[in-house]
């Protein structure tokens, strides 16, 4: 046998190996990727409806003790500012 043939034989199974990682590298990608999407869309739906409500209210998520937005804005008209955040 000669060295050609060696070393064809050799390339043959160095790029058999090559294919067989390259398609595992792949799938496992697409899998990531695909948990990511599910992972986004869990937290969209979890977090879905505590999005709305502070956006809808400026003091949602405040406690009674820690709900300063009324004295900033009094404090900011009484220091000349417009009134308005």
């Amino acid at each position: 046998m000669s060295w050609w043939n060696r070393f064809d034989r050799w390339l043959t199974g160095v790029e058999a190996k090559g294919f067989k990682v390259a398609n595992k590298l792949h799938v496992y990608t697409i899998n990531m990727i695909l948990v990511g999407l599910a992972y986004g869309t869990y937290t969209l739906f979890r977090d879905y409806n505590e999005f709305f409500k502070a956006g809808r209210d400026p003091n949602y998520g405040l406690d009674e003790d820690e709900d300063e937005l009324p004295e900033i804005i009094e404090r900011d008209r009484n220091a000349g500012g417009s009134g308005r955040l």
